[in-house]
């Protein structure tokens, strides 16, 4: 399942390649983290990087910002080796632990001391303030900020430098819905204006709604690198058949069982592992057994679906 790059396809120095990682390794002790990974990042929009807890995530982004070195593998951000993080990490945005604010600082101050620190002209503080949506609130003490706000200024301290590169990792931790909501707006506003967008998020509704490409682990392995479209055709085909009649449904189920179907029972459907080409099939065997259907549709899958389906098999 797994999509691999040919060995020593690495562009280091291609316009459209933001991140690029060939067999890239970390071990600690004996275990691996990561574990030969290999895939690329075209420049612009968001992509969403995807794995169960302790899949390696954290490790590989930590890799990339030049905090952890690699054991083995390779890699580039922005055309430079990730061995030389000096040479891109101007470049590159971050936001992988909140921030530490200053509580009697308004979110502006706070913003101007992050600015003086790197050398950013202050202009560029009331810009980055307008893109994260916090200019009304601008003159407040961060300690008045609601968990949200917080984070989306941390979001605007990593674009004082206009980076072409975020890279966010978990950034809706603790964020209620409408926080959420606002932070996935955010991301796809970034993603829309030209940067490009690393973002790993347990929260996949977001993600799907959000992201343009994924790359998903599972054990620091690679299981898919690839566009939005094509992951979601990676999930299993499935039908929704439903009876007319309630009483009808565990009769049916045990019918297509017989007819070789794998089916799960729900609330007044069945689940039919099946492909849109089937219905015919299963249209038929209902008919036989007497049986009258008010539904028989194509079930279109989540993400949630999809991650689950592809991280619940081995890695390889």
């Amino acid at each position: 399942m797994a999509r691999r790059a040919p060995p020593g396809m690495l562009m280091y120095m291609s316009t459209h390649t933001a991140i690029a990682v060939d067999g890239l390794t970390k071990r600690f002790g004996d275990h691996a983290a990561v574990d030969g990974l290999t895939f690329e990042l075209p420049t612009g929009g968001v992509t969403g990087f995807l794995g169960p807890n302790g899949s390696g995530k954290s490790t590989t982004i930590r890799m990339l910002l030049g905090l952890v070195r690699p054991t083995a593998g390779r890699g580039s951000v922005l055309g430079h080796p990730i061995s030389e993080p000096k040479r891109y990490v101007g470049q590159v945005g971050a936001l992988i632990d909140s921030p530490a604010l200053y509580p009697t600082l308004s979110g502006r101050d706070a913003l101007r001391v992050y600015a003086e620190l790197g050398g950013v002209p202050a202009a560029r503080i009331d810009a980055v303030l307008d893109i994260v949506g916090l200019a009304d609130r601008a003159g407040s003490k961060t300690k008045t900020y609601s968990l949200g706000m917080k984070q989306r200024l941390a979001i605007a301290i990593a674009l004082l430098r206009d980076p072409p590169l975020l890279v966010l990792d978990e950034p809706t931790n603790g964020l209620d819905p409408a926080g959420i909501v606002e932070m996935r707006t955010l991301i796809m506003s970034l993603g829309a204006a030209g940067h490009t967008v690393l973002v790993s998020s347990h929260v996949l509704a977001e993600m799907q709604a959000a992201c343009d490409r994924f790359v998903v682990i599972r054990e620091g392995r690679l299981l898919f690198a690839g566009s939005a479209d094509d992951l979601m055709a990676v999930g299993p085909d499935r039908v929704t058949v439903r009876p007319e009649r309630p009483d009808d449904l565990d009769a049916l189920a045990v019918h297509l069982r017989e007819r070789g179907f794998d089916v799960a029972v729900g609330d007044g459907i069945l689940d039919v592992d099946a492909s849109a080409d089937s219905s015919a099939e299963l249209n038929r065997i209902s008919f036989e057994h007497g049986i009258v259907l008010r539904e028989l549709s194509t079930r279109s899958d989540d993400l949630e679906d999809v991650f689950l389906h592809l991280t619940e098999e081995p890695a390889r």
